[in-house]
Parts: C-alpha cells; sequence; structure tokens
C-alpha cells in the first residue's frame, strides 16, 4: 500500500506520519511569508513608527514607574527579542532598570518558574530588572477601576501594572476561540486581569454568540469589551508580532492597543487563511510547541475545525491530535469536570448551571467532542485519564488512524494539518 509521508510538529522536534493514499484529502498548508532577515531590527522599526500613538520616549519620562506585560510561556510571543527595544526607548529618556516591573500575563494559567522567566524575557531583562507573576484570585494584588460599558465587565486589573505611570504591553497575533484574535489588549484581559472580568467575557453564551468566533473581529462584543478594558487599564503603547509556522518574524507593529493589532491581522491572514473544497472525515491536527505542553492546550487544535460556522470535520468525525503533553492535563478543573461527565452533553448543559471562573475550557472541549471523536496520540498523559476525559488515548498517530479508519470506514478521507492550531480552513 502506497502511503503519503508528511513531517508534524511534536514538542520541540518533529514526528514523521504516513497517511494511506487512497484515504489521503491533502494537507492543510499555510502560506507562510518568509521571515525578515533582521527580526531586531523589525522590531525596532515598529517601536521607532508606532501607530496611532507617539513614540514610547516621547510618552516616558525619567522618574516615571513602568510596567511591562508579557506573554506567557504558553505563547510564541518573542519577547526576548521585543524587549530590547522597549528597555531602549525607555533608558533614552532616563528610566532606570529599577524602575520597571516586568509582569507575566498569566491570566488563570500556572505561574511560571524563574527558568520560564528568564527563558521568555531573555537572560539581560531577568538579570537586572524586577519579575512578578499576575495572580487573577488574589484580590490584594488587585485594583478595582470601574465595569466596560456594554457587557458591565467588572474591571479588577494587577495593581503593579494599574498604579505605574507607563504601561506597556507585549503579544503575538493568532486566532482565538472567541475574541477573534489574540494580541492587542489580550495582555491586559484575560493577561492581568482579575477572575471576575474573565469570567465575564468567557461565559458559555459567549462561546455560542457567532458573533465572538475564531477570526471575527468586526461587530465581536468580546473583542470591543477587551479593547474598551485595556483603554481603563490606561495602556499606553503595544508592540505586536505575526511569525509564521517556522516562528520566524514576519513583520511588527507598535503604538495604539488596538490599531497596532489590527495593522497585523491582515498579514496573520494571509497566511493563515486557507480555503476548503469539502470537510473531512478524519482530521490529523498539531499543535506545536509550546502549546502541546499540557492537553489543556494541546485540544485547541481541534478548535479551528469544529468552532466555526462551517465545520471542516464531518459531524461524528475524528480529529487526531499529536502531543507529548509532558505538563499533564494542565489545569485541574478541566481536568475534573470532564471526568465528572458521562457524556459531552452533560458538561454543556452543566456548565450553564455552574458556571464559574475555568468552566470555559470544557465547556469548549464539550462542544467539540460533542461534534466528532478525539483522539490523543503521543501523550504522556496515563490512558486512564484520557479516557475519563472523553477522549481516546494512542500510542502514536499510526495506531489513531488505524481505529479511526476502522470506525468510520477504510475509505475515509483523510486531512492533515500541520499547523493546526494556527491554521484556519474556511469552506469555499
Amino acid at each position: 500500500m502506497s502511503h503519503v509521508s508528511i513531517e508534524l510538529p511534536y514538542g520541540k522536534s518533529f514526528l514523521e506520519v504516513k497517511i494511506p493514499t487512497r484515504n489521503f484529502a491533502g494537507e492543510l498548508e499555510c502560506h507562510d511569508i518568509p521571515g525578515v532577515r533582521d527580526e531586531l531590527g523589525e522590531i525596532q522599526r515598529a517601536v521607532e513608527n508606532p501607530i496611532e500613538k507617539k513614540r514610547l520616549c516621547e510618552i516616558a519620562s525619567s522618574g516615571d514607574t513602568v510596567s511591562i506585560v508579557v506573554t506567557d510561556i504558553t505563547r510564541r510571543s518573542p519577547d526576548h527579542k521585543i524587549l530590547p527595544s522597549i528597555l531602549k526607548e525607555l533608558k533614552s529618556v532616563g528610566v532606570h532598570d529599577e524602575k520597571i516591573t516586568i509582569v507575566t500575563a498569566l491570566g488563570i494559567h500556572r505561574p511560571m518558574t524563574e527558568e520560564e522567566i528568564k527563558l521568555k524575557i531573555g537572560s539581560e531583562a531577568f538579570k537586572h530588572i524586577r519579575t512578578v507573576n499576575h495572580n487573577c484570585h488574589d484580590k490584594r494584588q488587585l485594583m478595582y477601576l470601574g465595569e466596560t460599558g456594554n457587557l458591565k465587565t467588572p474591571v479588577w486589573v494587577n495593581k503593579t501594572v494599574a498604579e505605574a505611570d507607563i504601561k506597556v504591553t507585549t503579544g503575538i497575533v493568532e486566532i482565538h476561540t472567541i475574541a477573534g484574535y489574540s494580541g492587542g489588549g489580550k495582555s491586559i484581559m484575560p493577561g492581568v486581569s482579575g477572575e471576575e472580568a474573565i469570567m465575564a467575557t468567557h461565559k458559555p453564551e459567549w462561546i455560542d454568540n457567532p458573533k465572538a468566533a475564531l477570526g471575527l473581529i468586526e461587530g465581536n462584543p468580546i473583542h470591543e469589551d477587551i479593547v474598551e478594558l485595556a483603554r481603563m487599564a490606561g495602556v499606553d503603547f503595544i508592540v505586536n508580532t505575526v511569525l509564521n509556522s517556522r516562528d520566524e518574524l514576519v513583520c511588527a507593529a507598535a503604538g495604539d492597543v488596538e490599531e497596532a493589532q489590527l495593522n497585523l491581522i491582515e498579514t496573520y491572514d494571509r497566511m493563515y487563511k486557507v480555503p476548503l473544497d469539502e470537510p473531512a472525515d478524519i482530521v490529523v491536527s498539531a499543535a506545536g510547541y509550546p502549546k502541546d505542553l499540557n492537553l489543556y492546550q494541546a485540544s485547541r487544535a481541534a478548535n479551528n475545525f469544529v468552532l466555526v460556522p462551517k465545520p471542516t470535520v464531518k459531524e461524528g468525525g475524528i480529529i487526531i491530535i499529536p502531543a507529548p503533553c509532558q505538563d499533564g492535563v494542565g489545569d485541574q478543573l478541566f481536568y475534573e469536570w470532564m471526568r465528572d461527565a458521562e457524556k459531552p452533553q452533560d458538561v454543556l448543559e452543566r456548565a450553564y448551571r455552574e458556571y464559574k471562573i475555568g468552566v470555559h475550557k470544557p465547556y469548549i472541549m464539550s462542544k467539540i467532542l460533542a461534534h466528532a471523536d478525539v483522539i490523543l496520540a503521543g501523550s504522556q498523559i496515563p490512558d486512564e485519564t484520557v479516557k475519563e476525559m472523553l477522549m481516546i488515548p494512542a500510542r502514536n498517530v499510526e495506531e489513531a488512524l488505524e481505529w479511526a479508519l476502522k470506525k468510520l470506514g477504510s475509505d475515509s478521507r483523510v486531512l492533515v494539518a500541520p499547523h493546526g492550531f494556527f491554521t484556519l480552513p474556511t469552506l469555499t
């Protein structure tokens, strides 16, 4: 039997997957734009030419306290490359290191270790600048700023950020399940916001709202709320980037919290929005590092094929996610809610009755499982745990494919998405 061989990202390396030729429906390839030759130069260009804002060196002055909000370890944002340009602007007007605090935008994620922070921001920044992990649950570390106009979201923001004279954020523009795209104000909400704000914008009714959707900005109530919240927090300057599938910097933009993000979305769409003729029976979708560190993040490789107006995996189909998940499930509530359900519908109904912070994740996972089976391949998570969470464990992609073809039929069509976390297939 002839096969088509495709390389998929898996942890920090790759694995080769062989798909029977008769079943191969195609490879969902993103249209990579080559990375810039001088990444630091591109970031410096963006910082020196901000969109709808003055330069940071014109906004800040000596004596100012500065908070720089950076992304956490689960994000691809090259913060260690972004920070030198930000720090250069600040130092040019006499802002010294002791006046600067770097805050990790964790949302509800676990705290980053010192080694992870050092890797994320670079050894020089780690050596000279104070860094703190955000904690959304500790009211003593938060400040109340009011509520947003339309959604009435209670605005609790990290106190270090809120009290700083100058507030700067980093970020990466990628598609997001309900906010449309990451980057922009998302470093503030959910990044350094309190649990009430995070809860308010991740409710099941928003996940079910067709306007709060993947790759949609215009008229998206969650996007609009995030922008308003970030402005209430007083964000002065952002630096965002877009990377290609090889993690090369394609372009950067800086300046206004909304306009700089919008400037990059078109570039992202050119690379990652891919037309598709028909839905597949089986999708092999890779999350890639660092998303495949845990199941909480890796399972998002299924989102783009189901949580869209026209799903690109057939109802009753199968999604295979190869991911090592060396950090395990990644979230206790996610595990417990999935474990305590007999079927996906149980979670969907319970979420409306008992909603609390973090429930959006098992809710999204259950929406996916109500549409298609999910096989977790090559994971370090015990098989029993995967089964408890209503998913199917497999030793590798080959075993997963064998099971899927046996269930759906030997003539089933298999679509492969090497960068399934970033790529957004759209039915034509």
